[in-house]
């Protein structure tokens, strides 16, 4: 079986795409000396895969491998219940009292072996407890991310499919570690994509270095951090339409019933978008809802 026909079993085709292409802009960014390349331009493989994900931080996604992290944990922890419980029967079976009150002179070699490897259990079974932790204290990647991610794959197919097939498991998780969006940042990532004409919104949130960086039309690189500042920017509009609209409401309505009901939808309401758009703990949800009933309680009090 000739190489070109193994390609095409393991789902990928010879990829005869010059790393020199040319286009109106040249081949890659020069540095100094050194030149980097778009994603398009490496080697299709792990080359053009590891420049796709380094391309935007969003893109760094792994498997966590929850199943064998724990396994790992049940398998250190066993071993050392077994030299607990080897000890504590040596300790038990002991006729020599010198040997269990001297570390020194303990002449029962096998309890001094026990605790000599002790240690070094008790230091792989802490490494094992830490690196379940951390692992599951990284955030999971949205589902945005994975889509863009797997439609990339979808398309380039860098990887043989058996290797590919990470990216449709259930335990990934993002190495992104600004990776703090909430559904809101997807809304306003969606509405800038999709809502905006002239591809004004790639240009809102792109730079001159990222548009070169890939040469492929559907594939958006944003510069880190425009997104989220305008996540900000359109948050705080709400929050002060927020303020200000059921303020104008009271304002105009002088029975007690309709500033009432006018009260409880504003704060239904806030709490839902709060709810809904933010990643905002329970006990920040009831902080944030119980300030801003406050602050409309307090209107009304002023304005009687």
């Amino acid at each position: 079986m000739s190489w070109e026909a193994g390609l095409e079993q393991w789902g990928l085709e010879n990829d005869t795409t010059s790393t020199s292409k040319s286009s109106g802009r040249g081949s890659g960014i020069a540095h100094g000396s050194c030149v980097e390349l778009e994603v398009e331009e490496h080697k299709r493989g792990y080359p053009r895969l590891a420049a796709f994900v380094a391309s935007d931080p969003s893109f760094a996604i792994a498997r966590r491998f929850s199943y064998l992290h724990a396994r790992n944990v049940l398998y250190r922890q066993d071993r050392l219940a077994d030299i607990e419980a080897q000890l504590q029967e040596l300790d038990e079976k002991e006729q020599t009292q010198w040997y269990l009150s001297s570390r020194r002179d303990d002449g029962n070699s096998l309890r001094t072996q026990l605790l000599s490897s002790l240690g070094d259990e008790l230091h792989e079974y802490e490494k094992a407890l830490f690196s379940h932790l951390r692992v599951h204290t990284l955030p999971s990647p949205s589902s945005r991310t994975k889509e863009n991610v797997q439609s990339w794959m979808d398309q380039y197919k860098p990887l043989v499919k058996s290797e590919a097939e990470f990216i449709s498991q259930s335990d990934l998780l993002s190495l992104d570690a600004t990776e703090d969006r909430g559904r809101f940042d997807e809304i306003i990532e969606w509405v800038v994509e999709r809502v905006l004409p002239w591809n004004l919104g790639y240009r809102l949130l792109s730079s001159k270095e990222t548009r070169v960086m890939t040469s492929d039309q559907n594939m958006h690189i944003y510069k880190p951090g425009r997104l989220r500042m305008l996540s900000r920017v359109a948050i705080t509009l709400i929050v002060v339409a927020l303020l200000l609209v059921p303020m104008l409401v009271l304002y105009n309505v002088h029975t007690s019933l309709r500033r009432f009901l006018t009260i409880i939808f504003s704060i239904l309401g806030f709490a839902l978008i709060v709810c809904l758009t933010t990643k905002a703990k329970k006990v920040e949800i009831f902080a944030a809802t119980a300030a801003y009933g406050a602050v409309l309680v307090v209107f009304v009090a002023q304005s009687a």
